[in-house]
């Protein structure tokens, strides 16, 4: 992961705690899942 995904996915997960109320726990676990069904589709994109 590069510099500047890491800081991307800090800058979703702050937003979805400022967003929802959530804790850094569940909005990482949040965006986890949906960057997890993002990736196959990215990759088939990709081809």
């Amino acid at each position: 992961m590069t510099p500047e995904q890491f800081e991307a996915i800090n800058e979703m997960v702050a937003r979805r705690m400022q967003n929802t109320g959530e804790n850094r726990i569940q909005a990482c676990r949040h965006i986890n899942r949906y960057l997890e069904r993002r990736q196959p589709q990215q990759q088939e994109n990709n081809r």
